[in-house]
């Protein structure tokens, strides 16, 4: 069934127009490892993408290490490697095509910081179909 035409669409970035998990989990990984955290290689930690990163290294830490410094690895380790780790999603680059020769302005609106969501669409080729990118 087509989408109806709008005159704008807001999309967001992760589970939306790219996979991020391989990057992400590997992020978190590496900064709970920093911190002498221990997480074995086969739990599942999908459940962190989504929800804000300093209560879910809160929730990982349970006091044993800062949240802070967790953020501040994190960030580190995604600016050099896992924004890099990302999947767009199949389909998502014809989608935009096709919406933007309907004449419908995207916009991307992410809890991601603007900095990281603006590498992500310029390193995977998407930000030639978007109108603006707006993040934190």
């Amino acid at each position: 069934m087509p989408i109806r035409a709008r005159e704008t669409l807001l999309l967001d970035l992760d589970g939306t127009l790219v996979d991020p998990a391989v990057g992400i989990i590997g992020c978190y990984r590496h900064a709970l490892s920093e911190l002498g955290i221990r997480v074995r290689d086969e739990e599942d930690l999908r459940w962190v993408i989504g929800p804000p990163m300093r209560q879910t290294f809160a929730g990982l830490l349970s006091g044993r290490a800062d949240p802070e410094a967790a953020v501040q690895l994190y960030r580190q380790r995604y600016a050099e490697w896992g924004i890099y780790q990302a999947a767009v999603y199949e389909g998502v680059e014809q989608a935009l095509v096709e919406h933007a020769r309907r004449g419908t302005r995207l916009i991307l609106c992410t809890a991601k910081p603007r900095v990281f969501a603006v590498r992500v669409v310029n390193h995977f080729g998407l930000s030639s179909h978007l109108a603006a990118v707006y993040g934190p």
